[in-house]
């Protein structure tokens, strides 16, 4: 292994994680553009079924996803990486090819299947960041983790573009709403073939171990006998619940308000991934000088201050203006918070901890893609001041922690 950077090795690992962050990047403004504009659903469709239909869409993936990642931890630890990244990159495959054919004949079951199939594989992401970290040594491993975020920011950025640009038939006349899930499935196979190809697995099966289905309910459990943990849940599971309500309400708001179909939306989320791949290499450097736990008070407060604006802005223009302080604080805050779990368990618990922040994600998700519901009853702006509100309250409760279990904000060595 070099020392530096192995990307032959770790070359399989990145595109998995590429595949996994671009399905979930592209599905934002493909299904609010999908049930809310186009011809899936009859003309004749009420307004209130669409968004149910819509909220759906949302909930299918993040709840798979929650059931999913500990029972693929599981399984890794039991038959390896490689066997459950192939697994996962098969369902990959499978899931986003059902869900273009489900746009291609107007089936939503079989759409909503496939919607469901790429939620549970979801959960390959912690894999294949663990199998980075496998066939790391202590001197490339930081190298390769960066080098893996940073694939992800990609992914953030090329989800949402491919998403508007091969679903608009005025570029090419044969592109409509099912080419993006059909070209991800594409990619999900070369994914594939590379993983059964070149990956090598280095990790010591362990096959006396067995699979806990219901082992997910007993973290949240184990969350109430640990108090830092506990309270870091709690502002970690407001902060997504938050942020979750903006990402899948704010493409409606640009739908109903000024007509944005795929193409205008997918530009909006690329827009906002690149100022989120931002925010992720500016945590480093104002870590240098304050406490991680205080800036994470400080970002969620901004990205709370960000979605308010945003829920009473009357001017388009504004609301492109506001994701810029809003996505630079939303990754800052996410990963403030993620290192804050960490230094609030010793070195044996480092798992255990971090395992609590993928669940998380996975409900605040499920929670809040319940959001377009609230919108035909008590309108758009109503959801995204409330994501705003459950922000600004995640704020408060970093800073209670922060008051509490760490001393002062700056670093004084």
């Amino acid at each position: 292994m070099m020392k530096e950077f192995n990307f032959r090795e770790i070359f399989p690992c990145l595109c998995a994680v590429f595949v996994d962050i671009l399905g979930f990047g592209l599905a934002f403004p493909l299904l609010t553009a999908i049930f809310m504009t186009g011809d899936f659903l009859p003309m004749s469709t009420p307004e209130t079924t669409r968004f149910a239909y819509l909220a759906i869409g949302f909930a299918l993936y993040p709840l798979f996803m929650f059931f999913g990642s500990s029972f693929m931890g599981d399984l890794s630890d039991i038959i390896g990486r490689k066997t459950v990244l192939i697994f996962c990159m098969t369902g990959f495959c499978i899931g986003f090819s059902l869900m273009g054919l489900g746009i291609q004949i107007k089936s939503l079951s079989l759409f909503f299947i496939g919607r469901a199939l790429t939620g549970l594989t979801a959960a390959s992401l912690p894999i294949t960041l663990a199998a980075i970290a496998d066939l790391s040594l202590p001197e490339n491993k930081a190298t390769h983790m960066s080098f893996a975020v940073f694939i992800q920011t990609l992914g953030l950025v090329a989800g949402p573009l491919m998403a508007g640009f091969l679903s608009d038939q005025k570029l090419i006349f044969f592109f409509n709403d099912a080419t993006p899930f059909f070209t991800s499935g594409l990619l999900a196979l070369i994914t594939l073939v590379l993983i059964s190809s070149f990956f090598v697995e280095s990790f010591e099966k362990h096959p006396s171990k067995k699979i806990a289905f219901l082992r997910i309910f007993f973290v949240f459990i184990e969350i109430i006998k640990h108090p830092r943990i506990r309270i870091l849940t709690g502002a970690f599971l407001f902060h997504q619940i938050g942020l979750g309500i903006y990402l899948q309400v704010i493409l409606i708001l640009f739908n109903q308000k000024y007509q944005y179909g795929s193409l205008k939306m997918g530009l909006f989320n690329a827009f906002l991934g690149l100022w989120l791949a931002i925010g992720s290499l500016l945590i480093s450097r104002f870590s240098r000088y304050f406490k991680i736990e205080w800036l994470a008070c400080i970002f969620i407060l901004c990205l709370g201050i960000s979605v308010l604006l945003t829920s009473i802005s009357p001017i388009e223009i504004l609301l492109w203006i506001f994701v810029i302080p809003l996505g630079i604080s939303a990754t800052a805050a996410w990963s403030a918070i993620l290192t804050s779990f960490s230094n609030a368990v010793d070195k044996k618990s480092q798992g255990w901890a971090l395992g609590i922040t993928g669940a998380t994600v996975a409900l605040s998700f499920f929670v809040s893609s319940f959001s377009p519901n609230l919108v035909p009853y008590l309108g758009i702006a109503f959801p995204i001041a409330l994501g705003g509100f459950f922000l600004i309250l995640s704020a408060l409760i970093m800073f209670f922690y922060s008051r509490k279990y760490i001393s002062h904000a700056f670093h004084l060595d």
